[in-house]
C-alpha cells in the first residue's frame, strides 16, 4: 500500500506585512514630494561672512523671504568664504546668469544711509534678479549694494584720464546739473598710469551721448573772475559734497555721431579744459624750431592769421629720432601740435581730418610755414603762428619718427629779444640819478632867477607908474617946441641952427624909442629876460576820418 501523497498548500502572506510596505510607499512619496517641492541649492562666494549665521540669515528679494543660509565654509585658498543657501521653489526663476547677490548691512557713505532695518533684524542677503539665461547655481556675491541694478536700462561707457582722480563708486554723473547716471567702478592702471572709470548713463538720457560730448570732473563749486566781477556756480549739492562727473556739448560744437555701449571718452579736469579741446577728430604734427621756445607752454594756441586752429600738445626731445639728436650739430626744439579740422569750418569727422592732411601738403608747397610769435610782451608768453611767406625757402612735409613734420621759418624773434635786452642794458648804465640831481639844481637856480626877475619887474613897474616918468615925454615935447620958437630968429643956413636942429631930431628919436620900450615893457615884462616870445604849446590834432 502506497502512502498517500503529501499536498503542499501555498502559504498566505500575512496582512501584517502590508503595514511596513504601506509605510515604505508613503515614505517614498513623502520624500519625493519633499525633493520635488524643495528649491534649488546655490553657492555664493564672498570676501567674508560678517553677520551671516547658518539657519538664521535669510535670502531676500524686494524684501520678500525666498531662501535661507544653510552653511558657511572657507573656499579652497582661504581667501574668502562660500555660502550655501537653499532657495524656495517659487523663486527658482530668479536665478539667472546675471543675477546679483550682496550682503545688506547698515552703512553710512557719500551716497547716503542704507541698511538701517538690519540693526534689529540682522544681516540678510539680497537677490537682484537678472534677465539672462536661467539655471545658474554658483554666484560671486558683493559686499555692498550694487551701484546699478542688473535690470536697469541705459548705456555703459568708460572714462579715462591721466590726472583726474578722487572719484569713487556711486558718484553722480550730471548733465546741466541734473543727475542722469553714476560711476559704477573706479580703478588705476599701474602699467600705463591711467585712471579708468566705468559709468552708467540711465535711459533715456543715454541718447544725449555722441562723439562730440565732453566729460569733466564736477568739483561742485566754480569761481570765475572777469571784468564784471566774481561769478560763483555749482553743479549740484550732491557734487559739492561728494564730487562727480558732468558732461555736455561744448559751445560752437555740433552733435557728432552716435556711440555704442562701451564707448571710451577722455575725462578732463574742469569744464574750461573740456571747452579748450571741443573737437574729437584732430591730427598731430611736429614743428622743429632753431630758436628758443622759452615762454611756449602746453595748451598755447596755434593760430592762422589770428584765428585759432589748434593748440600745443607737448614740447620734448623724445619726439626726435636718435639720428637727429646725435648726428646734428644744431639740435632743433621739437614742438608737438594738434590741428582741429572743425576749427577750419569743416565737420568734426574722420573725413574732415583726412581732408586736412591732404590740404596741408598743398598749402606747404604754396609757402605755408609755422613760426613763433609773442602773445604778451610783459609775460614773454609765445604761441605758434601759421602764415604764407612768399620768399620762404622750399619746404615739404616729411615723416619724422611717429609724426609728420611741417616746415618752420624764423621770424627773427630771438634777434629782437637780443636787441631789446641790449637797449635795456644801455639804459640801466645811464647816470640817471646824477642827471636827475643836476636837473633839480638847475630848477632851483631857475626858480631863484625868476624870483629876482619878479623883483625887477616890480621896481620897473613902479618906475613906469611914477608921475615924473609919466610926464617926461610931454615935458620934453614942450621944451622942444619952445626951442624951435627961439630958433626962429636964426638963419637956417647958419651952422648953429643946423647943429641945434640935428640935436632936436636925435632927441625926438630917442623919445619915440623910449615910448616904444616903455609900451613893450608894460605889455610883456618877460622881454627883459627872454628876447623872443615863447612858442605856443602844441595842440593835439583830431584824427582824420
Amino acid at each position: 500500500m502506497t502512502p498517500p501523497e503529501a499536498k503542499i498548500k501555498p502559504r498566505k502572506i500575512s496582512a501584517i506585512w502590508f503595514v511596513p510596505f504601506l509605510a515604505l510607499v508613503v515614505g517614498g512619496l513623502m520624500l519625493t514630494n519633499h525633493y520635488m517641492s524643495k528649491g534649488p541649492e546655490i553657492r555664493i562666494s564672498m570676501a567674508d561672512a560678517e553677520g551671516i549665521v547658518p539657519g538664521k540669515t535669510k535670502i531676500k528679494s524686494l524684501s520678500v523671504d525666498i531662501g535661507i543660509v544653510q552653511n558657511v565654509a572657507f573656499n579652497q585658498d582661504f581667501s574668502g568664504v562660500v555660502i550655501t543657501a537653499l532657495i524656495d521653489k517659487e523663486a527658482r526663476a530668479l536665478l539667472r546668469e546675471d543675477s546679483q547677490f550682496w550682503a545688506v548691512r547698515p552703512r553710512i557713505g557719500a551716497s547716503g544711509i542704507s541698511g538701517i532695518g538690519t540693526l534689529l533684524s540682522g544681516v540678510h542677503i539680497e537677490l537682484s534678479p537678472g534677465e539672462g539665461k536661467p539655471g545658474r547655481r554658483t554666484f560671486d556675491g558683493m559686499m555692498d549694494i550694487p551701484v546699478t541694478p542688473g535690470t536697469a536700462n541705459g548705456m555703459r561707457i568708460s572714462l579715462v584720464s591721466e590726472s583726474v582722480g578722487a572719484l569713487s563708486n556711486a558718484d553722480p554723473v550730471l548733465h546741466r546739473g541734473y543727475r542722469v547716471g553714476r560711476i559704477e567702478s573706479a580703478s588705476f592702471d599701474m602699467n600705463i598710469r591711467q585712471f579708468r572709470y566705468q559709468v552708467f548713463i540711465e535711459s533715456p538720457y543715454h541718447e544725449l551721448l555722441n562723439t562730440s560730448i565732453r566729460f569733466w570732473k564736477a568739483s561742485g563749486i566754480t569761481v570765475q573772475a572777469d571784468t564784471e566781477g566774481l561769478a560763483l556756480s555749482t553743479e549740484s549739492l550732491e557734487s559739492v559734497i561728494s564730487g562727480g562727473v558732468a558732461f555736455d556739448l561744448p559751445e560752437r560744437s555740433r552733435p557728432g555721431e552716435s556711440v555704442q555701449d562701451g564707448h571710451e571718452y577722455e575725462l578732463f579736469a574742469s569744464r574750461r579744459d573740456a571747452e579748450e579741446q571741443p573737437f574729437t577728430y584732430y591730427t598731430q604734427y611736429l614743428l622743429l624750431f632753431n630758436e628758443s621756445v622759452r615762454g611756449l607752454e602746453r595748451g598755447a594756441p596755434v593760430e592762422y592769421r589770428g584765428m585759432q586752429v589748434g593748440s600745443v600738445s607737448d614740447i620734448s626731445f623724445e619726439y626726435l629720432p636718435e639720428e637727429v639728436t646725435l648726428g646734428s650739430e644744431q639740435i632743433p626744439i621739437p614742438v608737438l601740435i594738434r590741428l582741429d579740422a572743425a576749427r577750419l569750418g569743416w565737420e568734426d569727422s574722420a573725413e574732415s581730418r583726412q581732408l586736412l592732411e591732404t590740404d596741408l601738403v598743398k598749402r606747404v608747397d604754396a609757402g605755408l610755414r609755422g613760426s613763433l610769435a609773442t602773445a604778451n610782451l610783459l609775460t614773454g608768453s609765445l604761441y605758434v603762428s601759421f602764415d604764407f611767406f612768399e620768399n620762404a625757402e622750399p619746404g615739404f612735409v616729411r615723416v619724422l619718427g611717429d609724426y609728420l613734420a611741417l616746415p618752420t621759418i624764423s621770424t627773427g624773434l630771438s634777434e629782437i629779444e637780443k636787441k631789446i635786452g641790449e637797449i635795456l642794458t644801455t639804459f640801466e648804465a645811464l647816470p640817471i640819478e646824477e642827471s636827475v640831481e643836476d636837473a633839480r639844481n638847475a630848477i632851483a637856480k631857475l626858480e631863484s632867477t625868476l624870483g629876482s626877475a619878479d623883483e625887477i619887474f616890480e621896481k620897473l613897474n613902479a618906475m613906469l607908474n611914477d608921475e615924473t616918468v609919466a610926464t617926461l615925454p610931454s615935458t620934453l615935447t614942450d621944451s622942444i617946441t619952445q626951442l624951435k620958437v627961439a630958433l626962429q630968429g636964426f638963419s637956417p643956413n647958419s651952422k648953429l641952427y643946423q647943429d641945434i636942429g640935428d640935436s632936436i631930431e636925435q632927441l625926438k628919436s630917442a623919445i619915440e624909442a623910449f615910448e616904444g620900450f616903455a609900451q613893450k615893457i608894460e605889455n610883456r615884462p618877460s622881454s627883459l629876460i627872454f628876447s623872443k616870445p615863447a612858442k605856443p604849446d602844441p595842440e593835439p590834432k583830431k584824427p582824420s576820418k
